[in-house]
């Protein structure tokens, strides 16, 4: 059985962090854990949010793209040294050779992701075998399989009908976006896998209006 090599196993309350407009919720509930998930690049976010993070154990969960590292001071800022990788095979993949360097550079552990996660590809058909089609949904998947908290915060995953807090230059439209979270319906494989946990109670922070909530979960 594969055992989180950077969080405790007994963790209480646990927290992934994605970038909606929720995230800005942060303030009222950065209390509530001590162990999270930042998804993807937090650079803009950190100036803005930051604050609320200094007394957690926060792991840089990213996809494979070297827009996903972040820059050394926030490491050092939020005492980040782990960094979770998208994906179980990480040698030769040409993608991953630049952003690899750079988190060994500045000094952080990067992991596989375990490959027990990857049975949920199979959910979205052709051209998902080996990957998620969404990093936030992987976090998600990771936190409720493998580290298995008796809470579970979820702040800043909007499903896009809100925008970032802050949009970067290289992201896709916000149509496509909400398009591919339709098309592939990632509500409703999120509100799939909080079903299958009911031993957790889920916290979930949204600004999604349409979510389908499950017994365990209570929407804020």
């Amino acid at each position: 059985m594969y055992i989180c090599p950077y969080f405790p196993k007994s963790v209480e309350s646990f927290a992934v962090l994605g970038k909606g407009q929720s995230l800005l919720e942060l303030e009222k509930y950065h209390n509530e854990f001590r162990h999270c998930f930042l998804v993807n690049n937090f650079d803009e976010e950190i100036p803005i949010i930051g604050s609320h993070l200094r007394d957690n154990q926060c792991v840089h969960f990213v996809n494979k793209l070297k827009t996903a590292v972040m820059r050394r001071e926030h490491y050092r800022d939020l005492d980040i040294r782990h960094v979770q990788y998208c994906v179980s095979k990480v040698w030769g993949d040409r993608t991953l050779l630049g952003p690899a360097l750079r988190y060994r550079i500045n000094g952080l552990k990067t992991h596989k992701l375990p490959k027990q996660l990857l049975r949920h590809n199979k959910n979205f058909g052709k051209g998902y075998e080996l990957k998620a089609p969404n990093t936030g949904l992987l976090a998600l998947w990771y936190a409720l399989e493998i580290i298995q908290p008796k809470i579970l915060w979820v702040i800043g995953i909007d499903f896009y009908e809100a925008d970032y807090v802050v949009r970067r230059p290289w992201a896709n439209p916000i149509e496509v976006q909400r398009d591919k979270m339709s098309r592939l319906d990632i509500p409703g494989e999120v509100g799939r896998a909080f079903s299958c946990h009911p031993g957790i109670a889920i916290n979930m922070v949204t600004k999604y209006s349409q979510f389908q909530s499950a017994k365990n979960v209570r929407l804020l």
